[in-house]
């Protein structure tokens, strides 16, 4: 726990406690609940991150899972020693450009359209965390992992994506 720095900590109504934490030397913040005077169980652990995986506008539940790259959450599973914790992604998108780097994408400023859909996928994650501090990771996934948005993204890639092989098959 020696990387994740003190915020913020709040006492609910049925006693238990809410701690803001964040990651150093990367930008992952950490929301846990926990009773005090009792050890603190990674469940009740929900580690916020960017994720270049989702397009703006996404927020993904998972109850666990790799690093993926990230260089946060990487930081967070070696300082807890297990990568058993829930955790919440928040989508940035890759970019436009594949030559950018992502570390530069995601430190970058968003246009005013990236900048709306990360916008609301804030208020979706803010309702996630409030989910998940009082009803756990299940129903926060079920809640806010939207299929029907998901299935919809696929969609118009799958669309995209034949539309190009279509044009491609034109050429020759």
């Amino acid at each position: 726990w020696q990387s994740l720095m003190f915020h913020e900590c709040q006492r609910t109504s049925s006693g238990s406690v809410v701690a803001l934490l964040q990651s150093f030397p990367f930008l992952c913040f950490c929301f846990i609940r926990f009773t005090p005077w009792q050890q603190v169980e990674l469940a009740n652990f929900l580690l916020v991150c960017d994720c270049v995986s989702l397009e703006p506008g996404f927020i993904r539940l998972t109850r666990r899972g790799s690093h993926a790259g990230q260089n946060g959450v990487r930081s967070v599973m070696e300082n807890l020693g297990s990568r058993e914790f829930p955790r919440l992604r928040v989508g940035v998108g890759r970019g436009k450009s594949r030559n950018v780097v992502l570390a530069d994408h995601v430190m970058a400023n968003f246009s005013a359209v990236e900048n709306e859909a990360l916008q609301s996928a804030l208020r979706r994650a803010t309702e996630a965390i409030e989910c998940f501090l009082q009803h756990g990771i299940d129903k926060a996934m079920n809640d806010f992992n939207d299929k029907k948005i998901i299935l919809e993204k696929i969609s118009a890639h799958l669309s995209d994506w034949m539309k190009e092989q279509n044009e491609t098959s034109r050429l020759f």
